[in-house]
């Protein structure tokens, strides 16, 4: 009599199907992400990781007195926002018309180095 454990169940082109399915979803999922990672030119890039790979420094900030006096601001300070966003000028706006003994405040970035002159802001 012939062996009848070598066919298969009913069920099992479902499975296979459910299984081919979901590997699919899964290499969409890592491969569309990694494309645009390797070759995205500026960061943060659509459907990329940047939440947690590619982080950007905060600014160094210094401020300085109207006797010209360059101050250190703590990171803590200025720092506490995401660095990729520029909140830090808008803030240090504000911060002219809150602190008359500061002349400027210069913002130091990796890319550039910008500076926003208080007697504008008041």
């Amino acid at each position: 009599m012939a062996d009848d454990s070598s066919r298969l169940s009913p069920g099992s082109g479902r499975r296979r199907r459910t299984a081919v399915l979901i590997a699919a979803v899964l290499a969409v999922q890592v491969a569309v992400p990694a494309a645009v990672q390797l070759t995205a030119e500026e960061r943060p890039g659509r459907f990329g990781w940047q939440m947690y790979s590619g982080r950007t420094p905060a600014p160094e900030v210094e401020a300085v007195s109207t006797d010209g006096t360059v101050v250190p601001f703590r990171k803590s300070d200025i720092g506490a926002n995401r660095a990729e966003v520029r909140l830090d000028e808008a803030l240090l706006t504000e911060l002219c018309a809150l602190e008359p003994e500061v002349a400027e405040f210069r913002v130091h970035r990796p890319e550039e180095s910008t500076t926003v002159d208080c007697g504008e802001h008041r």
